[in-house]
């Protein structure tokens, strides 16, 4: 999916979305990447930025390259892959 600001969320493997919660919802995803230029910044490469989320073994790994601060990644199979409110 692509938005408007060249945002992108991209969902490998998707398993049982739906459209009656909210207007998405992804159960679970063999993986989840969200990218996103830093706001108020030029399009440039080194401007972009992700989360980047893999079903390994069971639990959920995941990476970023977020510089600016230090983000709590504490990702759960048991919780939705996706939810887009």
């Amino acid at each position: 999916m692509e938005f408007k600001d060249g945002e992108t969320l991209q969902v490998f493997s998707p398993c049982a979305p739906e459209f009656k919660k909210y207007p998405l919802s992804i159960q679970s995803a063999g993986r989840v990447r969200w990218e996103w230029f830093y706001y108020g910044r030029s399009h440039l490469p080194e401007n972009r930025f992700f989360f980047d989320y893999v079903v390994q073994g069971g639990e959920v790994i995941a990476k970023t390259n977020v510089d600016w601060y230090e983000p709590e990644l504490k990702p759960s199979p048991s919780e939705d892959a996706v939810v887009l409110a």
